[in-house]
């Protein structure tokens, strides 16, 4: 049995912006990547850390239309 966690969708050019703004996400995104996190205030440091390591775990697709 396999589990599959869908974790976020998002474009390139937005992903910088959701992390920061969406509740949750950059921590939840920097825990699941093992990457360090304290507090809760979006840190740009860890914004960089999970833009920079997120493609090891990101599998891509392509919408045909919209």
């Amino acid at each position: 049995v396999f589990l599959v966690d869908h974790a976020w969708t998002y474009r390139v050019e937005s992903a910088r912006q959701q992390l920061l703004e969406i509740p949750g996400l950059l921590i939840r995104m920097a825990c699941l990547m093992g990457l360090p996190f304290h507090g809760e205030a979006p840190d740009p440091d860890i914004v960089d850390l999970v833009l920079d390591n997120m493609w090891k775990y990101n599998q891509t697709y392509q919408l045909s239309q919209g």
